[in-house]
């Protein structure tokens, strides 16, 4: 071969490099990230409260997590916040650090699980500023259908399980 036909060789290689090989290799980086993130997501773990005490009187069941994590988008930014509780038609957001806006009335919250991510459209009840950021109770106004699948799942196994 002459270095003109091992030039006409390697274009011909360029594109197939490029269209086959690198999608391919990132495909694989895709998947080993994703399974990476998701082992690093703890499953919902928690106890149920039910009639807080005090003045605080709840409707429905309150799930107390351990260790969830969720990512809270407003005005002013997205901060990563720990979940306190759950339920149905709520969330309790804590450690926010970040620059929140007092007065928005609109978040969007990504809380993770290591099965499903659910996307919650939230107004925020109440706000106060803490030690360790701020500390925010939403009512959600808008979730998927699988979250109250995923809430009265885990208010089922949590009752069930033996104390």
């Amino acid at each position: 071969m002459t270095t003109l036909q091992d030039f006409i060789v390697l274009m011909w290689l360029v594109p197939v490099a490029g269209l086959i090989f690198v999608p391919l290799l990132w495909s694989l980086f895709r998947l080993f990230y994703t399974r990476l993130e998701q082992s690093r997501l703890a499953d919902i773990r928690g106890y149920v409260t039910a009639d807080a005490p005090g003045p605080e009187k709840r409707r429905l069941e309150r799930i107390r997590l351990e260790e969830g994590r969720a990512y809270v988008d407003e005005e002013n930014g997205c901060y990563e916040a720990a979940v306190e509780d759950i339920s149905k038609d709520g969330i309790c957001l804590k450690e926010i650090n970040g620059n929140v806006n007092p007065e928005s009335d609109q978040l969007r919250v990504l809380f993770r699980t290591r099965r499903r991510d659910y996307i919650l459209l939230a107004r925020p009840s109440w706000k106060k500023l803490t030690d360790k950021g701020y500390a925010i109770g939403a009512a959600i106004q808008g979730a998927p259908s699988e979250w109250n699948t995923l809430v009265e799942g885990t208010i089922r196994r949590v009752n069930s399980a033996p104390a």
